[in-house]
């Protein structure tokens, strides 16, 4: 051997044994480093799988503030308004468009009736309790059809007088005639649709 000796005994400490220490001696070129150390087991086991909390669940665990939560409810506030105003809208449109297709409907069913049964029949619109009903002449009265909430009767125009108040009607004859006419219906966000009565042919159709 070499003047560069290094000599390294170790001394396992058995598992039983928690005051043996474990010796390690090392000798190089005349001095010797002499260490002794206690090796735990618990030091040496690898982390459990996820026991280590993410950046997320720490977020998690600690809750939210108060002006988070009041962020949260004015965004939730807000998305609710802009839904709502969004869906009444579309709701207002589509009670308006049914409401001149039952107009129209009833108008070209007084004109099938009339001819059918040789007898006049009209369609008459009340525009002070927004409601309309076909009726026949010297026939009892039919029950009145209200229109639907946010849609109104404007103004009906018959053979040039304009009503906007009141009852106002259009007439068919047995040979399926009627005169001019014209109903402005509305809504209350400003749609508007109007039906009219072509003096020819005594039909009805939507512009």
């Amino acid at each position: 051997m070499t003047n560069d000796e290094v000599l390294m005994t170790k001394e396992c400490r058995m598992p039983n044994d928690q005051n043996q220490p474990d010796r390690v001696s090392i000798r190089h070129s005349g001095f010797v480093i002499d260490s002794s150390f206690v090796i735990r087991h618990s030091s040496f086991q690898r982390p459990r799988s996820g026991s280590r909390q993410t950046s997320d669940e720490r977020l998690a665990q600690r809750g939210f503030t108060l002006l988070e939560l009041m962020l949260v409810l004015a965004i939730l506030g807000l998305v609710y308004g802009l839904v709502f105003f969004r869906l009444d809208h579309v709701l207002t449109r589509y009670r308006l468009r049914g409401a001149a297709r039952d107009v129209l409907a009833t108008m070209q069913l007084a004109r099938s009736q009339a001819v059918s049964q040789q007898q006049p029949f009209r369609v008459v619109f009340d525009m002070d309790d927004q409601a309309f009903w076909l009726t026949r002449e010297g026939g009892a009265p039919a029950a009145k059809r209200p229109l639907p909430e946010g849609v109104r009767i404007a103004r009906v125009t018959v053979a040039g007088r304009p009503r906007s108040s009141g009852k106002a009607s259009v007439e068919y004859t047995p040979l399926g005639g009627a005169r001019s006419a014209q109903v402005n219906m509305a809504s209350d966000d400003g749609r508007t649709i109007l039906i009219k009565v072509d003096p020819l042919n005594a039909y009805a159709h939507v512009e």
